[in-house]
């Protein structure tokens, strides 16, 4: 087999980036775990803030164009790594859904469907504690 040089090339800095972003994924995991234990330590109430959410959302939106699967791994990332505390929500498991019925947008953070797609979001059938959770941290939002 021929050898192209130019794709070579390409397939080294892919590799390189892949092992940045694996190294990125747990530089973000140690701080979460960092953050979880403070907020143990100081008594704070609940690890899970929706209000931070929001806020992190609304930069993530303005940072980012809409695609959906690149919202869906966002919210995977938070959810994976901040999962070690109990309090945090299983989205992508759909813990937030009267229904088990999954799918895409199901499975995303309900805030960060909130601020990317208000109209998928409307289509979600919150179970009634995290409807009222949602409603209330939402409703200046709208």
């Amino acid at each position: 087999m021929i050898k192209n040089p130019e794709l070579e090339i390409l397939r080294t800095e892919l590799e390189s980036i892949n092992l940045n972003f694996l190294e990125m994924l747990d530089k973000r995991q140690k701080i979460v775990t960092q953050i979880q234990t403070v907020k143990k330590e100081s008594s704070t109430k609940n690890i899970w803030v929706p209000e931070r959410e929001l806020s992190l959302f609304k930069k993530y939106d303005e940072l980012n164009p809409t695609d959906i699967k690149k919202d869906l791994i966002y919210s995977l990332i938070i959810e994976s790594q901040a999962k070690v505390s109990a309090d945090y929500p299983e989205w992508s498991a759909g813990e937030h859904l009267e229904n088990s019925e999954l799918n895409l947008n199901n499975m995303m953070n309900p805030i960060l469907l909130f601020i990317r797609n208000r109209s998928e979001y409307q289509k979600l059938k919150l179970s009634k504690h995290y409807n009222l959770i949602l409603k209330d941290l939402l409703k200046d939002e709208i």
